[in-house]
């Protein structure tokens, strides 16, 4: 296959430097899939996460190419990096004269780059100018107050009072900056914690990279600005999101968790697709004791058609109907046989979305212990993870476990494992939180 282009040209079809380093990281991970062309286009699937992919094609002469990974760099990171596969290991494409339908319908859809999928705008374009405009010198503040914070040391913390923390809040609400403002008030429940120097780092080291990251909101690609809108309280309308393409599939419900928040209850549904191994968080809200839109039973299994809001890493979704199946199964599939596959997967997920707050962890083989009065879960290699949960829990886990091989689900949190499944030969456990 003859190719004009060589690495000169490549580096300067680039936008920036940023952009060619992240390509050749795309080429070095050879993660390609359904990867082929002929002497006039080259196409490629791309995988962020279980079960999905960004698709590409490029057209050699003229040059035209698509990406549907929603990035405003043109061209983005996988176009780059397929044009170094192709120059620096062209036989890894298979070569066909039939361009594939989605490759192809990719192409005409447009002659430049850009999301395949539609785009969600949580506000109109005016509201969103001006709500920016307020956002902006609400960042301002925040990034401040933070330096302040730091200058006079944490040492200062303990002694302020509640009112205080509820006043720096009140501001960035005022700024339109809800979510934010969440996370101060939730200081004062951080600073009666015994590692609360810990977490109190890891939060002000958080704040202050979405300080940088809204500053740099228009040269972010599209579906992390989005993930950025949310950290602030901004969220698209539920009939936006159930717009979008939707993943059709029977869903396993793992575990649930209830709690409050400002006055309002709510529910986190975890629910994992059998057939495409794809996770997802059905978040729901409860106004005045009312009942919740959708009823899930933990360890039922469920027909329906899951809508994910827009992110970098998509994980919250949301349904308009589902049906209950009379079908079991004790044992849930995919997941991960070793704690280190977890971390890595976690690690890469935190890539894509810096702002990620709960993580489903699904893993096999694995058996619970308890180690200094700490309840451990232990895998196949011997590697360990505490678990964060009270005293009677943690006994009731390790009756059922019985010292055994099981498969465990729990959500993982602020660098903290919180337990809601296990099973067990024909049996499960799920933990009512």
């Amino acid at each position: 296959m003859s190719f004009v282009w060589n690495m000169q040209n490549i580096r300067k079809l680039a936008p920036d430097g940023l952009t060619m380093n992240r390509a050749m990281g795309v080429f070095f991970a050879n993660k390609w899939q359904e990867i082929g062309g002929n002497e006039k286009v080259i196409w490629a699937k791309y995988p962020y996460y279980a079960g999905r992919y960004f698709t590409l094609i490029i057209q050699l002469d003229p040059l035209k190419y698509r990406c549907s990974c929603g990035s405003k760099t043109k061209p983005c990171k996988h176009i780059l990096g397929l044009l170094v596969q192709l120059y620096r290991n062209s036989e890894a494409f298979f070569i066909t004269k039939q361009v594939p339908f989605w490759a192809n319908k990719l192409l005409t859809d447009s002659s430049s780059s850009g999301p395949a999928e539609k785009r969600i705008n949580p506000v109109s374009t005016k509201a969103s100018i001006e709500r920016r405009k307020v956002m902006e010198s609400g960042i301002q503040f925040l990034e401040k107050w933070l330096r302040q914070l730091m200058r006079h040391g944490l040492a200062e913390v303990k002694g302020k009072a509640p009112d205080y923390w509820d006043n720096i809040a009140a501001q960035l609400v005022d700024a339109k900056l809800g979510g934010v403002a969440k996370k101060i008030r939730y200081i004062k429940i951080i600073i009666e914690q015994e590692d609360w120097v810990d977490q109190l780092g890891s939060l002000i080291g958080e704040l202050y990279l979405y300080v940088k990251a809204f500053n740099q909101y228009e040269d972010l690609p599209n579906s992390l600005s989005r993930d950025i809108d949310t950290y602030a309280g901004i969220s698209p309308k539920r009939g936006e999101v159930l717009e979008t393409k939707a993943i059709s599939d029977h869903w396993l419900v793992l575990g649930q968790s209830f709690g409050e928040e400002d006055n309002l209850s709510y529910r986190r549904t975890w629910l994992w697709g059998i057939k495409s191994g794809v996770p997802a968080l059905n978040l729901a809200y409860s106004w005045g004791g009312q009942p919740y839109l959708h009823s899930f039973k933990v360890g039922g299994i469920y027909q329906a058609d899951m809508h994910f809001y827009p992110s970098a890493y998509p994980l919250r979704a949301i349904t308009e109907q589902v049906r209950m199946l009379e079908e079991n199964l004790h044992h849930p599939k995919n997941g991960y046989l070793l704690i280190d596959y977890f971390l890595k997967h976690f690690a890469e997920a935190k890539l894509l979305n810096p702002f990620l707050s709960h993580f489903p962890v699904l893993l096999h083989k694995v058996a619970l212990f308890m180690e200094q009065q700490q309840l451990v879960l232990v895998d196949t290699n011997k590697h360990k993870l505490d678990i964060d949960c009270e005293d009677d829990l943690a006994w009731q886990l390790l009756a059922f476990g019985g010292g055994g091989v099981l498969t465990f689900f729990g959500e993982w949190s602020n660098g903290q494992m919180s337990p809601l499944g296990l099973w067990t030969g024909d049996r499960s456990f799920f933990v009512k939180m």
